[in-house]
């Protein structure tokens, strides 16, 4: 009864007021399936509960041609359930006509319509004396037409007695009936309609029926299925239940057995003398799924323009298509079923016939392709390139899995030799965006079938990611370097991307062997200069290793995104993304560098590659660390680290380990640390490479956190060595700041103040915030005795409103500390308690436990934070940052890899924390949390 409690309430009110004397007829439409006969059913319980005389019939399709035959139903019931004594009185006042009808021992004539009329009027009026009569009349449209004009008649004398009749019959979906209201010669009877249930409506009944949480994108495929036609819906809703398919995407495949049978028998009793060409009509439909012309369906249901014309009516009369163009069913579920039930020679043959006339008539490859997915293999070579045409389609557009389908149908007909090439190649490029093994086999049928240089330099460079994908680094490498030689000079744009996946793949191998012949650094990679259209994202990135300012560092970053033209594959661009997103991070602006690593991952994803999305998500994890998001660093972290890429030093993994590294350490949990570093680097720090320098950064800091400061220092001495020699001059590069603080910690004070001094006029010339305010807080540290409060406060007005969340934190807990010792003991506990603040709403346990053992040596307690969204934790933080930028609940879960419903359910969290209805507040009410922000501990650095 969902949605049809105003109909029956309607109905209710007037049993009311048949009870108290005044009768009326009121009659239900609606489409088939809507749920008609089950509103009857309620009215008739609701009638027994209340004391009514109940009467009951049906109009049945096989007693329409029969006279009278609704009328002798509906009083059989009566008939063998009243009493003998009963029956005599409330025959009493019948004359002939009415004694006749029921004596089937005689030969009634039943010509005398006017008489018979009287008579059943008279009967009723005599049945309501003793208590109000309630007939129920199903399906009425299928009622004989004498038995209408009695009721026609009947009707327009119930109003003066307790006799109530209630009546459903079939509409069209425009509302108009099928003929039997003018039977029935009622001018104004009181109607009701029922319609297919809203998108709502149907998550109700699911609520209802199915066990365990709902997905939320459920209910609306249920309801694009079915049309919201509940008869649809609840045999989908079995179909679902019993092949266990209860996610929205398979849901759009279901089609139930009983759903084709019911629609089958529903066309042969409404299209009746017309069945056999309306029933071709919608098996030609379900072949077609949609159709903009007649003569599509004309000529695969083999029939007449009249006939079709005349089906398409009928299926539309009762609901089952939708008027207009183009024709297809109104609920795809019904075309699901239709078609699975259709005989398997009439499925190929009319599939094939399909392909055949769409392909005359110009439709697109992948229209006729989807019927040539039905046919058995043949030996026309025509079919073979529409599929493979599909396939280079589903390519360009993503879908990688309808590609390979498409691929794989191909290769099953005859292919010409001239397109062997093409289809190995797409197939190749289908399966590797999948992560499927067969990628490599086929690329290679492909390289050796190419006979265009560019062609093959396009395969080599896929044929290179697929083998890169599966370790096989060192083929990988001979393979892009033969589609280099084939490309340079000839097309720069393809020879940019072959470019940049050789630097990825000398830099793995660079990481992995124990030779030096490979090249060390992308600069000393080859020839990258003497291009003459130079990627803008290398450039961004010399600059910064060559130590020019921020600003210009960060200029040339947003030139190379305003260059950056939209790609049809990650192909190439994943290490400009990547180089862009690190300049920017390096450079302070770290909110632009993470929704750069954000969109890039989520194309990454698109493209289905997952090595790319490792490289990318683990930048994020280190970029995020310094944002003080410490929930993301640890799932994207994690996620690299665990995954099944990076089994080399890809360019993600080792920002991974330093991310992971740091962020065990900010939580004080120095053992899990030393264990995770030790599962995931093992003896990967030599040889000394440009890749491995996190690794060795992250080792030094994981010694000094253990108590080694020796071995710690002289980790992060050498690493800063290794870019001198290099020739990298960018302080936000250098692990310079940890360096200082080991070495004032052993006590090693000149070295210690040198190496701050040289760092600090490096940083000042950089210009980037988070590096010159880190780089004083390193000066402070230098210094021998009673720590220097004034570095210290300018550097935390210098982080005021930054990004780098988790420099303000610690520099906050050095100026507490630093206050303190200088005797400024408010100053110090307003300083420490805004550093423990930030630091408890992260989760940085660190940090949060230093500056409440200092509150407590002054005798103060941390006390509860007041700023605006303190009591968001670092996962609400993210999704309504990414919420308030516009983003949809779809589009956040992929960005964090999390599922639509838990975005939904943090987003539910923020709007009760903050105070907030609705998406359009969440920046306003961000703000003033933004200003401080969610924050942890550990000084920003490469």
């Amino acid at each position: 009864m969902i949605e049809r409690h105003q109909q029956l309430h309607s109905i209710q009110a007037a049993m009311a007021s048949c009870k108290e004397g005044k009768g009326s007829f009121i009659l239900t439409e609606g489409p088939l399936g809507t749920g008609k006969t089950f509103l009857l059913k309620n009215v008739r319980e609701y009638g027994a509960g209340e004391e009514f005389a109940l009467i009951h019939a049906s109009g049945r399709k096989l007693e329409s041609n029969f006279p009278y035959g609704l009328t002798r139903q509906l009083l059989e019931q009566w008939l063998a359930s009243a009493s003998r004594k009963g029956l005599d009185t409330d025959l009493a006042d019948s004359s002939g006509p009415a004694a006749r009808l029921f004596d089937y021992a005689e030969d009634a004539n039943l010509d005398q319509e006017h008489g018979l009329c009287e008579d059943l009027f008279h009967l009723l009026v005599s049945l309501s004396r003793r208590r109000p009569v309630l007939l129920l009349l199903d399906d009425l449209h299928w009622a004989d037409l004498p038995s209408l004009r009695l009721l026609g008649s009947l009707s327009r004398r119930l109003e003066a007695h307790p006799i109530l009749c209630c009546a459903t019959a079939l509409s069209t979906v425009s509302g108009e009936d099928i003929g039997f209201a003018a039977a029935l010669g009622l001018s104004a009877p009181q109607r009701l309609s029922v319609r297919h249930l809203s998108e709502h409506g149907v998550g109700r009944y699911l609520s209802a029926v199915v066990d365990g949480p709902l997905d939320p994108g459920l209910a609306r495929a249920c309801h694009q299925a079915t049309a919201g036609n509940p008869f649809f819906l609840h045999e989908l809703v079995s179909e679902m239940q019993a092949s266990a398919a209860t996610d929205p995407a398979s849901v759009a495949r279901l089609g139930s057995t009983a759903i084709a049978q019911r629609v089958l028998r529903w066309i042969q009793q409404t299209s009746a003398p017309h069945a056999a060409s309306t029933l071709a009509f919608a098996r030609a439909l379900a072949v077609l799924g949609s159709s903009r012309t007649l003569d599509e369906l004309m000529g695969v249901a083999d029939l007449a323009m009249a006939e079709t014309v005349e089906a398409a009516r009928a299926l539309a009369g009762i609901g089952m298509i939708e008027p207009g163009v183009p024709l297809r069913y109104v609920a795809p579920v019904v075309r699901n079923a239709l078609h699975d039930e259709l005989p398997h020679a009439f499925r190929f043959r009319a599939h094939y016939s399909a392909a055949q006339m769409l392909d005359r008539d110009g439709a697109s490859s992948e229209r006729v392709a989807e019927h040539l997915q039905h046919v058995l293999p043949g030996k026309n070579s025509r079919d073979a390139e529409i599929l493979i045409a599909a396939g280079l389609s589903a390519l360009g557009k993503g879908d990688f899995a309808a590609a390979v389908t498409h691929y794989r149908s191909a290769r099953l007909h005859a292919v010409p030799d001239s397109s062997l090439a093409s289809l190995f190649a797409g197939l190749g490029e289908a399966e590797l965006r999948l992560g499927e093994p067969e990628a490599i086999d086929h690329l290679r049928q492909a390289l050796n079938l190419a006979a265009d240089p560019l062609s093959a330099a396009s395969i080599a460079l896929n044929l290179s990611q697929a083998l890169s994908a599966a370790g096989r680094y060192k083929e990988a490498l001979a393979a892009v370097r033969s589609g280099y030689g084939e490309a340079r000079g000839v097309d720069d744009r393809l020879a940019l991307r072959l470019h940049s996946e050789l630097i990825r793949i000398t830099q793995i191998l660079s990481s992995t062997t124990e030779t030096a012949d490979h090249p060390l650094t992308t600069r000393e990679l080859p020839s990258i200069a003497d291009w003459p259209e130079c990627s803008p994202a290398h450039q961004a990135y010399e600059a910064l290793l060559h130590g020019e300012s921020a600003e210009r560092v960060a200029w040339l970053c947003e030139d190379a995104l305003k260059q950056r033209a939209p790609s049809s594959s990650s192909n190439g661009v994943t290490l400009d993304l990547w180089l862009i997103a690190f300049c920017l991070s390096s450079c302070g602006r770290l909110a632009e560098s993470g929704a750069l690593l954000d969109d890039a991952i989520q194309e990454a994803e698109i493209f289905g590659s997952g090595r790319f999305t490792s490289d990318l998500r683990g930048l994020r994890a280190f970029v995020n660390l310094k944002r003080g998001m410490l929930s993301e660093t640890d799932t994207d972290a994690t996620a690299v680290l665990d995954s099944g890429f990076g089994k080399g030093a890809e360019l993600g993994r080792p920002f991974a380990v330093l991310a992971r590294t740091e962020l065990l350490l900010a939580r004080n949990q120095v053992p899990a640390a030393a264990s995770a570093f030790e599962r995931h680097v093992a003896n990967k720090i030599s040889p000394e490479q440009v890749l491995v320098l996190p690794l060795r950064i992250a080792r030094g800091e994981l010694r000094l956190a253990q108590g080694d400061s020796e071995s710690g220092v002289q980790d992060l001495l050498r690493a800063h060595k290794l870019l001198r020699e290099w020739d990298v001059r960018c302080p936000a590069l250098a692990p310079s700041i940890r360096v200082v603080q080991g070495l004032a910690h052993l006590g090693r004070y000149p070295e210690a103040r040198h190496l701050a001094e040289e760092h600090l006029s490096a940083a000042r010339a950089f210009g980037a915030p988070h590096i010159l305010a880190a780089a004083l807080c390193a000066y402070a540290s230098a210094v021998e005795g009673p720590m220097p409060i004034e570095p210290l406060e300018e550097a935390v007005t210098i982080l005021d409103g930054s990004a780098a969340a988790m420099a303000r934190c610690t520099t906050l807990l050095q100026l507490g500390g630093a206050l303190y010792s200088a005797g400024h003991t408010e100053e110090a506990r307003r300083r420490l308690r805004a550093a423990d603040e930030m630091a408890e709403g992260m989760g940085a346990i660190l940090v949060s436990s230093q500056a409440r053992r200092m509150l407590c040596a002054m005798g103060a307690r941390a006390r509860e934070s007041t700023r605006v969204g303190a009591s968001l934790t670092p996962r609400e933080h993210r999704v309504a940052a990414l919420a308030s930028e516009g983003k949809r609940n779809k589009e956040i879960a992929h960005i964090l890899f999390a599922r639509v419903k838990t975005i939904e359910w943090h987003l539910s969290q923020v709007y009760r924390k903050l105070g907030i209805t609705s998406r359009s507040d969440l920046r306003e009410a961000l703000e003033p949390a933004y200003a401080t922000g969610p924050s942890c501990a550990v000084p920003a650095r490469w």
